[in-house]
């Protein structure tokens, strides 16, 4: 079905705006078939090399990687400069308010050199 200038003319602003949320409707599912059709042609490419399509996109070229976000994986552990003793999930970058265990090892060490990341 064609809509020319001429249809579309002769409709009311009341009849064009109720065709919006249909023709919307219409365009995100024709967005959503193009990525799965996309998505099925690159699994075959990936697989006509040997390899599967997560293994393509985990090592993309230039150390670009996937972003990582809620769902996808364990998070990131920030890179600090300043690294707990005892948990090293636990990173201070030498930035901002100093936390707590950062104030608890300076007071009985004295110097912060023993938290510096090598």
């Amino acid at each position: 079905m064609a809509i020319d200038d001429v249809t579309l003319e002769t409709l009311s602003i009341a009849e064009l705006e109720a065709l919006i949320p249909r023709v919307e409707r219409t365009i995100h599912r024709r967005k959503e078939q193009q990525k799965v059709e996309l998505y099925e042609r690159m699994k075959e490419m990936a697989a006509a090399q040997g390899l599967s399509l997560n293994e393509v996109i985990g090592s993309l070229p230039s150390g670009r990687t996937r972003r990582r976000g809620p769902g996808n994986g364990a998070p990131r552990l920030a890179r600090g400069i300043y690294t707990h003793p005892s948990d090293p999930t636990k990173v201070w970058k030498g930035q901002g308010r100093r936390p707590k265990w950062v104030s608890e090892w300076e007071q009985t060490h004295g110097s912060l050199e023993g938290l510096l990341r090598v």
